[in-house]
């Protein structure tokens, strides 16, 4: 409900409402208690929408415009709201909508999508990722925000391409790369020729075709003892896992439901090995039942948890 009601608010303050959607927010708000609660939260952290509680379009739209705020602010203050409910301890995920809406090009839960850049570089962002991009004369800038991705990088002796995330930057030395966040830092597989990987503390390391490589969030750069094209089979559509923690496979799978797989934290350490479809999700979490000692309880069609089974058994509910 909150995340609808953020999303209305984004809706009128874009300056393109419309007297229609104006009226659809009226019925939105007014058809339940539990809209109107959410709204009033929403309504009061950001303290701009008074004037839609009026049932008239033109008034309120009088008001919205008024106050000037930027989409920007309106979409962070918006993430804060959501960040202090924390709804279902999912708020990473659905404040990831609101990143989305600010981004050059992003992707919805469950769709992957290729596109060309105009230096002709191709790029592949995998499900719920999203980047900025910002080509200038002297370095083409791909910043990702949230997610993964592939590129393949169209040559320029001229400028550098260069992928940055929150962990530092991955610089592309001719060649073809995957780069994704994690919740240890973010990795790099490189499929061919060579990338730096500069870590946001300043330490440097060359990763050559085969290797793939964890930019730390503590500011460290790991080689790991994986393989890259296993590591970027998620382009054409599956996960390859061998030997893998079950919270990697979980964290791709979340990429394609439109709920939440909530991981326990005694299940997550739990090795894997496998291919994991992404475009049919449910029976990739079959699979994990059949292979792990785990239980799957579906809370809602929104909600799944998975946990260590007590008995020693597989089993799903």
């Amino acid at each position: 409900m909150l995340e609808e009601a953020v999303q209305w608010a984004v809706r009128l303050a874009s300056g393109t409402a419309t007297d229609d959607d104006y009226r659809a927010f009226s019925r939105w708000r007014d058809a339940n208690s539990q809209h109107r609660t959410a709204w009033e939260s929403v309504e009061h952290r950001l303290n701009v929408f008074a004037a839609a509680r009026e049932h008239g379009g033109a008034a309120a739209r009088r008001v919205l415009t008024s106050t000037r705020m930027s989409r920007r602010k309106l979409l962070r203050d918006s993430m804060t709201v959501l960040g202090v409910f924390g709804v279902l301890g999912g708020a990473g995920k659905v404040l990831g909508v609101f990143d989305s809406m600010t981004a050059d090009f992003a992707t919805d839960i469950g769709k992957r999508r290729q596109i060309v850049l105009e230096d002709s570089s191709l790029l592949t962002l995998d499900g719920g990722s999203a980047v900025d991009i910002d080509f200038d004369g002297g370095e083409r800038a791909v910043r990702l925000i949230k997610g993964r991705l592939f590129v393949s990088v169209a040559h320029d002796v001229n400028r550098p391409f260069i992928i940055y995330t929150r962990d530092g930057a991955c610089k592309s030395l001719g060649t073809e790369f995957g780069v994704g966040l994690g919740a240890e830092g973010t990795r790099l597989a490189v499929t061919r020729s060579a990338v730096q990987a500069q870590a946001a503390s300043g330490g440097a390391l060359n990763v050559k075709a085969g290797q793939v490589a964890t930019l730390l969030r503590s500011g460290r750069i790991n080689l790991e003892p994986l393989q890259a094209d296993a590591e970027s089979t998620w382009v054409k559509g599956f996960i390859t896992a061998v030997d893998r923690p079950l919270s990697e496979i979980v964290e791709a799978l979340n990429r394609y439901l439109p709920g939440l797989i909530v991981l326990s934290e005694d299940a997550a350490s739990l090795r894997i090995s496998g291919l994991f479809l992404l475009d049919d999700a449910q029976s990739s979490i079959r699979q994990i039942a059949q292979t792990l000692p785990v239980v799957v309880t579906y809370h809602t069609a929104y909600l799944i948890r998975i946990s260590l089974d007590s008995v020693g058994r597989s089993s799903s509910t």
